[in-house]
């Protein structure tokens, strides 16, 4: 009876310990094995809209080089791949363009016809049996094709990715001005345009380690000097600010002193000063700005400055050493200001009137009232619009 029990024992002993060996492998393929198979199938999504759009992009080159007179769309026009019995796309809940663009979709019963009629509005003349679409194609994820052209017979082709492997190594290496998205074409400033990206400061676009320029508009060209410092972290250069007295002037342009805006940018604080500027609208050494990103305390702070007051919105604490994305956003139709980190809505507030540009003349890095930044600031890009909380998040996935 005795060694009847201890055998029962042991079997119970190792059944647990085999129960115990599954439960560790089934926790791990949960952890490890069903985001990298993700992956993979993400990959394999955005092989397939690479593709495609270098498959149109070459009957495009083609296209614009044996012939200077073929219609190949309309200008400030978003033609895209989604379906709608409404030819402006009324129907479909897209981001908001620009003043004075407009978008353009098709008929599911005509959307990949390739005499004109499909979603790319072109006679390729049977040089492609079919025009291509998303293989998800919805407005709710941004994954369908879009398609700039100018009366210049510029254009340019994209398409969102979404696996880690295709956002770092096209999306962000194309030359293009859209982080997400992957972009083609002879043109591809003019998805910035569509994009109501006014101004993108990237510390990759350097001239000689001494220069930077904006990559919307390669005239508008600062020099760096002992007050800013460009570093190299993880393959990527960054501007790095020491809190005593550096700091970076952008410069001025009408282009960012928008009714509706949308700014963003990334940043890891060294240290978390009392008060300091990390972006302003404003004047160096001076209080005043328009709208801009700040530190006090431990807070960090979205602020915008209309005709009769200061108006901030507050994430926090912060910790040092720790990457924040921050998107800052202003409707002016619905005077509604919107607070992103790390792609989440951390606040909202209404204001009484627009934004006040009266005495913000500079575009200003590291600094507010002399309160200097100290730490790390990189991809600085501002909008004439007002982004989707869908292209926030999809920016910060």
């Amino acid at each position: 009876m005795k060694r009847l029990f201890l055998l029962n024992k042991e079997k119970t002993l190792k059944a647990l310990i085999s129960l115990g060996i599954i439960a560790i492998f089934i926790s791990l393929f949960i952890q490890y094995g069903v985001p990298y198979l993700k992956e993979i199938s993400l990959e394999r999504q955005d092989k397939v809209r690479i593709k495609d759009l270098d498959t149109l992009s070459g009957l495009m080159k083609d296209l614009v080089s044996t012939s200077s007179t073929k219609f190949i769309g309309n200008g400030k026009t978003i033609y895209i791949s989604l379906p709608s019995a409404n030819s402006t796309c009324s129907d479909l809940n897209l981001p908001s363009v620009p003043e004075g663009w407009s978008y353009h979709c098709s008929a599911t019963s005509t959307l990949t016809n390739t005499d004109g009629t499909g979603w790319i509005p072109i006679n390729f003349s049977n040089r492609i049996i079919k025009l291509p679409i998303d293989s998800i194609n919805s407005f709710k994820t941004l994954d369908y094709y879009a398609y700039v052209a100018s009366s210049t017979r510029e254009y340019v082709i994209t398409a969102v990715l979404d696996s880690k492997k295709n956002l770092n190594e096209k999306a962000q290496n194309d030359n293009g001005i859209d982080s997400i998205r992957y972009e083609i074409g002879n043109n591809l400033k003019l998805w910035g345009n569509s994009y109501g990206l006014s101004e993108y400061w990237s510390f990759n676009d350097t001239i000689n380690g001494t220069k930077i320029f904006n990559r919307l508009d390669n005239n508008r060209v600062i020099s760096l000097n002992d007050n800013n410092s460009i570093v190299k972290i993880n393959g990527k250069q960054v501007l790095k600010l020491n809190g005593i007295n550096q700091y970076l002037d952008l410069g001025t342009s009408k282009k960012i002193e928008t009714k509706s805006i949308s700014v963003s940018t990334s940043f890891i604080p060294y240290l978390i000063p009392q008060n300091s500027g990390i972006i302003q609208k404003g004047t160096p050494g001076y209080a005043a700005f328009s709208y801009g990103f700040f530190i006090q305390n431990d807070q960090l702070i979205f602020g915008i400055k209309n005709d009769t007051e200061s108006l901030n919105l507050k994430f926090g604490p912060i910790q040092k050493n720790n990457k924040y994305d921050l998107v800052g956003t202003f409707d002016s139709k619905n005077k509604l200001m919107s607070f992103y980190v790390d792609g989440v809505l951390v606040g909202q507030i209404n204001s009484s009137s627009g934004i006040d540009y009266t005495y913000s003349p500079s575009l200003i890095l590291g600094n507010n009232n002399s309160n200097y930044y100290n730490g790390i600031i990189s991809d600085i890009k501002i909008f004439n619009r007002v982004l989707s909380k869908n292209e926030v998040l999809k920016m910060n996935e």
